[in-house]
């Protein structure tokens, strides 16, 4: 269940619960399951939580860095500094890699939040965002929309995560979470 929502200084917990739930989806798979893609999906996931801890890092440091643009050749750069290797959208081979290295660095992205979230930027910052504008959007957003966003984005791929974790070895997201909590 969600932790209590009771005002905007919130919004780093909910991110780490959300985050969380993607992390309690892998427990107990191997590599080859958390990289398998058991529906008609592309995702996997491996690829969902990679892509989901990359958009948590990327988006915190951009409204970190407001009112200065991220420029989009800058986010390998700023990615690596957690130990992203590669831009992730989900839905890459990742066969390769260890679910052990996944979880890890959900876990960095999870720590990050933890430490850095809290008071990393005003929840009035205008984030610039160039070339990259959201639909519905003007040339800025601000640091509560960032975090609306992260929330609803993450629980989405939460829930994307539970589907796939079912179609591999029916185990429930409700079961997943009690053992990893």
């Amino acid at each position: 269940m969600p932790p209590p929502f009771a005002s905007d200084e919130d919004f780093p917990e909910l991110i780490i619960h959300e985050l969380t739930q993607l992390r309690a989806a892998l427990q107990g798979l191997s590599t080859a399951q958390a990289a398998s893609r058991p529906t008609v999906s592309a995702l996997s996931l491996s690829g969902l939580a990679l892509h989901s801890a990359q958009v948590v890092h990327g988006w915190l440091l951009a409204a970190e860095r407001a009112p200065e643009p991220v420029a989009a050749q800058e986010i390998p750069q700023l990615s690596a500094r957690i130990g992203f290797s590669q831009m992730y959208a989900g839905s890459e081979d990742l066969g390769h890699m260890p679910v052990d290295e996944v979880l890890a660095q959900l876990d960095r992205v999870i720590d990050f939040v933890r430490t850095e979230g809290p008071g990393l930027f005003e929840l009035s910052v205008e984030i610039p965002l160039g070339d990259h504008r959201w639909p519905g959007s003007g040339p800025f957003v601000t640091g509560r929309w960032v975090w609306q966003h992260l929330a609803t984005e993450v629980a989405r791929h939460a829930g994307h995560a539970d589907i796939l974790r079912e179609s591999i070895d029916g185990a429930s997201a409700a079961e997943l979470t009690a053992t990893e909590g």
